[in-house]
């Protein structure tokens, strides 16, 4: 489903109180703001980094949409200080997806939480069949769709490789995409249909030595099963 659809899907039931995302699991969709000014919040932000576990996770990279960096002492914490509007706030570490977080402010002040997974090693050659459990798969991109669970599975290569992923799945056409992401940076580089019967995308990629990817399968409302498949080869040059 293109971006563009989905705003104009939003849009039109801006209005609605409730609606079926993620699954077909309700959540609250709160009505459009009045037109007016708008006020843009300032506060203090901090926030502390962990592991699945609730553990702290030092060393990790917190980065704001506006491109601000801090790093995380050794008990997980960072501070930002003082803080101009609502951005998505992403932390990273190596060994770890990144996380990801939008701070609530309260009397000036915000102190945010992010939880760091440790994510699905994928070695290729390889074939997965599996499918995308609300209960289990949490949302994990919020420029996609910020409630739509996702499955996740890590790359990481010794040498150079040319990358090829295929995903097939049950269900409507565009409500399943497959995306490749750079851990460190966050570029992304989403399937494109492979013109072969039935839902599948497919992409290509090199991939660098020393790197780490990872691949994002995506749904939007359903949960039916999907295929991965996954194969490399050494670049001819």
């Amino acid at each position: 489903m293109t971006r563009t659809l989905r705003f104009a899907l939003a849009a039109a039931i801006a209005t609605t109180v409730s609606a079926q995302l993620g699954c077909g699991q309700p959540s609250t969709m709160l009505p459009s703001p009045s037109a007016g000014r708008v006020e843009i919040p300032t506060f203090t932000l901090r926030g502390r980094v962990t592991d699945v576990d609730a553990m702290s996770v030092g060393g990790a990279t917190v980065t704001l949409q506006s491109g601000r960096m801090a790093t995380t002492a050794a008990d997980g914490t960072f501070d930002f200080g003082e803080t101009v509007g609502i951005e998505r706030v992403r932390a990273w570490k190596t060994g770890f997806l990144p996380g990801y977080g939008f701070p609530a402010p309260s009397a000036g002040e915000a102190f945010l939480t992010i939880a760091l997974e440790p994510g699905e090693r994928l070695s290729p050659p390889t074939a997965i069949h599996s499918a995308i459990d609300l209960a289990v798969d949490r949302p994990c991109d919020p420029e996609w769709d910020a409630r739509a669970p996702c499955r996740r599975y890590v790359i990481a290569t010794d040498v150079d490789i040319d990358l090829t992923a295929e995903l097939s799945w049950i269900g409507p056409a565009d409500l399943v995409e497959l995306m490749l992401y750079s851990t460190d940076t966050d570029d992304r580089q989403p399937a494109q249909p492979t013109g072969a019967p039935g839902n599948t995308v497919s992409l290509t990629a090199r991939l660098r030595a020393g790197q780490v990817f990872e691949l994002r399968v995506l749904a939007y409302y359903d949960c039916d099963g999907f295929d991965l498949r996954v194969t490399s080869s050494r670049p001819a040059n």
